[in-house]
């Protein structure tokens, strides 16, 4: 599969075309509760006269169980052919189609063209990135009117687990949390925080696809505090997920790095 669709990709004649709109895939930032079936719709936005699409989608299996793919969009899809999911147990599947008669799919803006069923399986406080990568399968799409793959924006995303002790709210317990900025940012970003008593505050980032690339734990007197974020924490360029957590609840915020 992955073959045969990359050899699509490889003998179409790269050109330079004006792109009236910019393709976009973006995956959802939600919570759940533990045990909890859950659907991620993969939304997409200028999905216009689409021939081919390719993707491997990743999450944290520990977190999420996998339990099926629901309506699947694209025409003439064969899940035999496009579609191997053989490695849902290690939190990935790889997906490749193509429309042969070159006419081209379009879809709504903030339609979807899948969805995918999980069972919420981790402890509460702990999170999952939904997100597009690029291993073993690269994410290209293409379409009608462009001889070659086309620009196309990731938005990936990411599932926290509620349950005792966890909240995506931090007000609940007389906290108040800004939002990270600037956001996007290229050399520092931070986050500024008010809380009412003195308390530990674990601070984790993780990248695109789940992996933790930054862990710090301190001691905060009660009043207003800050955490600032620098650019060598961040490897390449893309999305992060910045976790906070304490004794009583777990806040995640997304953040894009852009060099």
């Amino acid at each position: 599969m992955q073959r045969t669709v990359l050899l699509y990709f490889a003998l179409l004649i790269w050109l330079v075309v004006p792109v009236k709109a910019q393709l976009a895939f973006t995956m959802p930032e939600l919570t759940a509760d533990l045990e909890e079936e859950i659907i991620v719709d993969f939304e997409v936005k200028d999905y216009d006269q689409i021939i081919a699409t390719q993707f491997t989608f990743a999450w944290d299996s520990s977190v999420l169980e996998f339990v099926e793919i629901l309506d699947i969009r694209f025409p003439e899809f064969n899940p035999d052919l496009h579609l191997n999911t053989s490695k849902v147990e290690n939190g990935y599947f790889v997906c490749a189609w193509a429309d042969l008669s070159l006419v081209g799919f379009s879809l709504e803006d903030e339609d979807h063209f899948m969805q995918v069923k999980f069972k919420v399986i981790g402890n509460p406080g702990d999170t999952s990135a939904l997100a597009f990568t690029d291993d073993p399968m690269p994410v290209l799409a293409g379409d009608a009117n462009t001889s070659g793959p086309i620009p196309l924006i990731i938005n990936n995303g990411f599932l926290a687990v509620n349950g005792t002790n966890s909240t995506s709210n931090p007000e609940d317990f007389g906290w108040n949390v800004s939002s990270i900025s600037p956001n996007p940012f290229d050399e520092i970003t931070s986050i500024d925080f008010y809380l009412p008593n003195s308390s530990e505050v674990e601070w984790s980032v993780f990248d695109a696809i789940g992996k933790k690339i930054f862990y710090k734990s301190a001691s905060y007197t009660p009043g207003q505090q800050s955490i600032t974020l620098e650019q060598q924490i961040f490897p390449v360029n893309g999305s992060y997920f910045v976790q906070m957590r304490t004794a009583d609840f777990v806040h995640t915020q997304k953040v894009e790095f852009i060099k």
